[in-house]
């Protein structure tokens, strides 16, 4: 599955994507 980059950086993406939207619900 994460053979190739361009699978990892979509998944770090995410992640990090994921992260933030936990982040922005902590602000509210």
């Amino acid at each position: 599955m994460l053979k190739s980059p361009k699978n990892a950086e979509r998944l770090k993406r995410a992640i990090s994507d994921f992260e933030e939207n936990k982040n922005f619900r902590n602000w509210i």
